[in-house]
């Protein structure tokens, strides 16, 4: 039961009983405030338990209450009733362990922590097997005995991915492409769901594989051994940790995994095995050899453990059998107990597909945790609803969408009001706008002239250039409200595309389309566009106009970051603006270069993956390490150089690695301007550059593990900075006279992959 801040540990409490005593009915509340039927209400246990990425401590306090039968009548309080908020135990259940649908071990180690050892203490003074001690005696001894444990991340984090690995856990952790951060959000997510227990029993445990798909009925009791290398009957984060480890397909198959596989087959927690157990091995290590076959395997496989096993050859200790596996005496036990699937990607991926507005730790009342803990599913595990599209996509025979239809609601089922309807009814006009847009872009590609002074679409006559600017402005209606509605920094979760610089190279965007959102909107990833969308190349205008489009009709799964080149006075000194003036005149080409830039004044300007990898379009900003910061920047920036020191940072910085970071400190040798590990930026002219030590602070003060950027032209597409804890890409191939190739990155999960298009057919879009 959460206590409320003004109350005391004492008062909430006691409230918390009478409401749990009460049943929630007020009048028997009052009732029982008047006259509680206990008459001793003592504090046992205080427990501090810390969180990740805030490192916040939070108080679970456990109490000893004294029902006092007597009272029943007058408060008209009946002891021992089961009913939703209680569940009543038998001492001798508590006594033998036998608490099977518990959500937590703590009731049995409290038990068995401060009732065994006086009960025992009292047997033996009295030299007598039936003890007068019992629940009713223990208040008074207990008041002096209250314990205190706190469970902090360095008791949490015991084992941790290092590279090079000391240990067979470091090296285990390691395998799975695991990191810190990952570690710490999986933390997070054990004490949300164990929470207010501390470590998961069989039935906790049963459900946290069900929530994250890893349930087979037929082997959960042998799994849950597997994972207790402890031997105490509940699993903590450790013993969770290298479990899921043991079980994910890409770990190592070292003495921890071994060992795993061992306590996975001794089902009767005897610390040996015997043929019978190797023989289920063989029968899992080739199941579609013969039975014949295997009871050879298991003679040939007996005799590898028969040295080791000379006074019992009947046991199969751990000892042998691991020097046995480790010594390829006896091969195959790689494949046992694996997942079929990635487990840390899996789960991730399910992780960040729940609803957002879960309750955190302090916030679950009793009711939702027995609830949960009784009814199959807690609250915390249950995934968000699907919603029915209400319009049906069309796509041609090329695999292009098309069109889209609405779906007619059938009179008796629908509840939509005339404003919701008219809502609908505006949102389908700018899709259909943005969808012919994008039809045309596409039919105009191919037909349009690489000369130094281009067509462009739509731009022949003044009715065409009149059409054109009308579709944009109903686009721009829709996305500026749109935009001014995102965050500064947009929360994302992968999988997600991101996509380097374009800067007007509509041959290189249309094969990205045909590559990886060719059926939009039916796509499962994300996409972030990390800004520089116009400007150098000849087709600037054909690339906004088609990337607005899309945005426009999947705005969710779209983001559009703002580049350093989404700024009017860089526009004008460089081609946009008056590539705007050429294709369609002084009325129109005006008109179109603001409203264009009206939309690009509203763009966010970075964004975070599954609250890991920052992405923006140049790096981070000095003048704040807090992403809160750049949150709290106005939703409409005009001019981002004047009064915005965190906008222009994020789309000027550029990253260096050390040398050369040590090389422009000795050329400008200035101390004033050694700052944290950033230097003004001398190649821009503007902003900073970063090295490696700023990067790390940002990332540790955020919490975060990567930074992607763009804003540089590497050879091949990509480059790696801070041993690979910063990335640039660049999209546009063929830039200003380079060979360089188009990359993109795709985040799934865990998992960061660079993946580069193949435009060597393409055209340069450039000068």
């Amino acid at each position: 039961m959460p206590i409320p801040t003004h109350r005391s540990w004492y008062e909430g409490g006691l409230a918390g009983l009478l409401i749990i005593l009460s049943e929630g009915n007020i009048d028997k509340f009052v009732d029982l405030r008047n006259k509680p039927p206990f008459n001793e209400f003592t504090i046992i246990e205080v427990a501090a338990i810390q969180k990740p990425q805030t490192l916040e401590m939070i108080n679970r306090i456990t109490w000893l209450i004294k029902i006092d039968t007597t009272r029943s009548e007058s408060n008209k309080f009946q002891c021992c009733q089961k009913n939703d908020s209680m569940v009543w135990v038998k001492e001798k259940d508590l006594e033998d362990g036998k608490l099977d649908y518990v959500w937590g071990p703590e009731l049995i180690e409290i038990y068995r922590l401060h009732f065994a050892p006086r009960r025992e203490e009292n047997t033996w003074k009295q030299g007598q097997t039936n003890s007068n001690f019992s629940l009713d005696t223990f208040p008074q001894m207990i008041k002096s005995n209250c314990n205190f444990i706190e469970h902090d991340l360095q008791t949490a984090f015991q084992f941790m991915p290092k590279s090079p690995p000391k240990t067979d856990e470091e090296a285990m952790l390691l395998s799975c492409n695991l990191s810190e951060k990952d570690i710490e959000r999986l933390y997070g997510d054990y004490l949300n769901h164990c929470f207010p227990a501390i470590s998961m029993t069989f039935h906790s445990f049963k459900i946290y594989l069900a929530k994250y798909k890893f349930i087979e009925e037929n082997n959960l009791m042998n799994l849950f051994n597997a994972f207790n290398y402890n031997s105490t009957g509940s699993i903590t984060f450790p013993e969770l940790l290298m479990g899921l480890a043991c079980l994910d397909s890409h770990s190592a198959h070292n003495e921890v995994r071994t060992k795993f596989v061992m306590r996975f087959y001794d089902v009767e927690k005897r610390n040996y095995l015997t043929s019978r157990e190797i023989y289920s091995m063989l029968k899992s290590i080739h199941p579609k050899e013969t039975e014949e076959e295997i009871q050879t395997k298991l003679i040939e496989t007996i005799k590898v453990f028969e040295p080791t096993n000379l006074n019992d050859p009947e046991r199969i200790t751990y000892r042998a059998f691991v020097e046995a596996v480790g010594g390829h005496k006896f091969r195959g036990t790689s494949k046992l107990c694996r997942s079929k699937r990635p487990v840390f990607r899996t789960i991730s991926s399910i992780m960040f597909s729940r609803k957002k507005n879960r309750r955190g730790l302090k916030d679950l009342m009793l009711m939702e945790i027995v609830e949960g803990s009784y009814s199959g599913f807690c609250s915390n595990c249950k995934e968000k609803q699907p919603i029915i599209e209400e319009t049906i996509l069309k796509i041609n025979k090329d695999g292009y969408v098309y069109g889209q239809q609405r779906i007619k609601n059938q009179p008796e089922d629908s509840k939509f009001s005339n404003k919701q309807s008219s809502l609908n009814a505006t949102k389908e006009e700018v899709i259909n706008v943005s969808l012919n847009l994008m039809k045309l872009i596409r039919e105009f590609a191919p037909k349009k002239d690489d000369s130094k002074k281009p067509n462009g679409i739509l731009a022949t006559c003044n009715k065409d250039r009149k059409q054109f600017y009308e579709m944009l402005c109903i686009i721009e209606k829709y996305l500026s409200s749109k935009f001014e509605s995102e965050q500064r920094c947009v929360t994302v979760h992968s999988p997600a595309f991101l996509i380097g610089d374009i800067h007007g190279n509509l041959d290189d965007l249309l094969t990205l389309e045909q590559n990886l959102w060719k059926r939009y909107p039916s796509i499962d990833g994300n996409l972030i566009f990390l800004g520089d969308y116009v400007d150098r190349g000849r087709w600037s205008i054909e690339c906004i106009a088609y990337l607005f489009a899309l945005k426009a009709i999947m705005s969710e799964k779209i983001t559009m970051l703002r580049g350093n080149h989404e700024v009017r006075p860089l526009q004008a000194h460089y081609s946009y603006r008056m590539e705007c003036l050429n294709k369609y005149g002084e009325d129109f080409g005006i008109k179109i270069w603001d409203l264009t830039n009206r939309l690009f004044d509203r763009l966010p300007f970075c964004a975070v993956i599954d609250e890991a990898i920052y992405c923006a379009h140049g790096g981070i900003p000095r003048c704040t390490k807090e992403i809160a910061e750049i949150q709290r920047l106005e939703r409409l920036i005009s001019e981002p150089d004047h009064g915005h020191p965190i906008a222009w940072e994020i789309l000027w910085s550029d990253p260096v690695h050390q040398q050369q970071f040590l090389e422009l400190a000795c050329l400008i040798n200035s101390p004033d301007d050694f700052v944290d590990g950033f230097l003004p930026n001398r190649k821009r002219g503007t902003a900073f550059v970063f090295n490696e030590e700023a990067a790390t602070k940002f990332l540790k003060h955020n919490g975060l593990t990567h930074i992607i950027r763009a804003h540089e032209v590497p050879s091949s597409g990509f480059f790696f900075h801070f041993d690979k804890k910063c990335a640039t890409i660049f999209s546009s191939s063929h830039y200003c006279g380079n060979n360089n190739e188009c990359a993109i990155v795709l985040v799934e999960g865990d998992t960061i992959r660079i993946v580069r298009i193949d435009t060597t057919n393409n055209k340069s879009a450039t000068d």
